[in-house]
């Protein structure tokens, strides 16, 4: 199987279907994903309200991230650009941690997982394109399976664990020492189902 290269979003304000490229991120890229690197960006290309700096990935230095990043091995970062040019999505993940819910396979860690504002729903009033966090979501899982993981794919939601029960992601019982965040996994079965579904498999 090989991993997509290519998905589809729904472009929310033309009403169709759009295929955004699977690109790799560098340190140059990201900084269009950070508040305070370059003009325009993720957070002032579009207006967004005062709560918009409440969340999560706000303050996020992902130029920092993929440079402690670049030199370990395992340690991957992906984009979505659509045909604008533009990042619509951005993933961080590890490949070959250990399983939390099946400790004989491996599996890929998500680090980071964030779709841009100006396609969240409670943000923005019209968001330009929907499905950015499960296409990259899948992409992950479809990496686990090619590294021969079935699939498996483990982090610790950041907000909104609803999404992630939805796609029958599981709480396990590792949790983050520092934070006390429990770390949620789906499970090979689980993943080789979600991949069939949608035709990946």
């Amino acid at each position: 199987m090989e991993v997509p290269k290519a998905v589809w979003l729904f472009d929310c304000q033309a009403g169709i279907n759009v295929e955004a490229a699977v690109v790799v991120l560098s340190r140059e890229s990201v900084k269009y994903l950070c508040h305070d690197w370059v003009e325009p960006n993720w957070w002032t290309e579009t207006p967004l309200p005062d709560e918009a700096r409440e969340e999560p990935d706000y303050d996020w230095d992902w130029v920092a991230l993929l440079s402690q990043d670049q030199h370990k091995p395992g340690r991957f970062a992906v984009g979505l650009q659509t045909p604008d040019g533009r990042l619509q999505g951005a993933l961080v993940y590890r490949v070959g941690v250990n399983s939390a819910l099946e400790p004989a396979k491996k599996a890929i860690f998500v680090d980071r997982i964030a779709s841009a504002p100006a396609n969240r729903e409670y943000l923005v009033e019209a968001p330009r394109f929907r499905g950015v966090g499960e296409a990259l979501l899948r992409y992950a899982v479809a990496e686990s399976w090619f590294y021969t993981f079935g699939g498996c794919v483990n982090l610790f939601p950041i907000a909104n664990v609803d999404f992630y029960l939805k796609r029958k992601f599981k709480p396990t019982a590792t949790f983050d020492p520092k934070t006390g965040d429990i770390l949620y996994e789906l499970s090979s079965a689980d993943a080789e189902s979600w991949l069939r579904e949608c035709g990946v498999l």
